[in-house]
């Protein structure tokens, strides 16, 4: 699933690597961070994703298997979100942290040290992986009452959850210059500390796509058990009830505006 492009990309990124880590000495701790949450993405993902589905929908709705994204080569553009969204998360709340505490990240010794922070909470981005599995698993949920089709998806306070601890870090930022910290001295350091937690993000990512996200995608259907059967959607006006072809500006029967 992860294109050419996109190995020409992480090998861009190896280099830029290479020349900071003789700044910043964390080579190895930088790479086994990016095996470990691999081997920690593929072990419980297929868990978590289970775990992370609202219990409602599993027992109200019928879950109906569709067609998963396996084989299919990701855009460069979609690997690029896929593999900053942990890195951010594990970097906004590092951020948290020291904000928390209090201590400014202002020297090289400062970012290696909150860089070794960040590496050691990227395994906990699990959340992440376990989102990609679900909307990539092609399930939808029907509504066995109102025949409502809808994509499976997360729990929704786990998806706030995700989507603000990948904002937290500008927010942080915002208010540190606020507080009249020196702007090129806090770029330099949050790009450094960024930089040193992206890479085991991707190097995690691409291992993940490439090795294990067939098999845990298996795992995970194996654990929803969904109905397989074929989705037929029946278009029908929201005001008489009137079934519709899908060209209609208007409804042929009541006049309602359809578009």
């Amino acid at each position: 699933m992860v294109g050419r492009r996109f190995y020409i990309y992480f090998a861009f990124i190896s280099l830029i690597a290479l020349a900071m880590f003789i700044m910043v000495p964390l080579t190895l701790v930088i790479l086994f961070s990016g095996i470990i949450t691999w081997i920690f993405w593929h072990t419980l993902t297929p868990k978590i994703a289970f775990r992370v589905i609202p219990r409602r929908l599993l027992r109200e709705n019928i879950i109906v298997g569709g067609r998963p994204r396996v084989g299919e080569v990701l855009s460069f553009v979609e690997m690029l979100r896929l593999s900053s969204l942990p890195a951010l998360f594990s970097f906004s709340l590092t951020l948290f942290l020291y904000e928390i505490a209090n201590v400014p990240i202002s020297s090289i010794d400062d970012v290696s040290v909150a860089g070794a922070i960040a590496m050691f909470l990227l395994p906990l981005s699990i959340f992440i992986s376990a989102k990609w599995v679900v909307e990539y698993s092609g399930l939808f949920s029907i509504n066995r009452f109102e025949k409502n089709v809808s994509k499976l998806t997360i729990i929704e306070y786990i998806e706030e959850f995700i989507g603000f601890g990948s904002i937290l870090a500008i927010l942080l930022t915002l208010g540190q210059l606020a507080a009249g910290v020196d702007l090129e001295n806090l770029i330099i350091s949050l790009l450094a500390l960024f930089y040193m937690v992206l890479y085991p993000s991707t190097l995690a990512t691409i291992l993940f796509f490439k090795f294990s996200y067939s098999s845990v995608l298996t795992r995970f259907l194996n654990k929803v058990r969904p109905f397989r059967a074929e989705i037929n959607i029946e278009l029908r006006c929201p005001r008489c009830n009137q079934p519709l072809e899908g060209g209609e500006f208007t409804c042929p029967n009541c006049n309602t505006q359809l578009r």
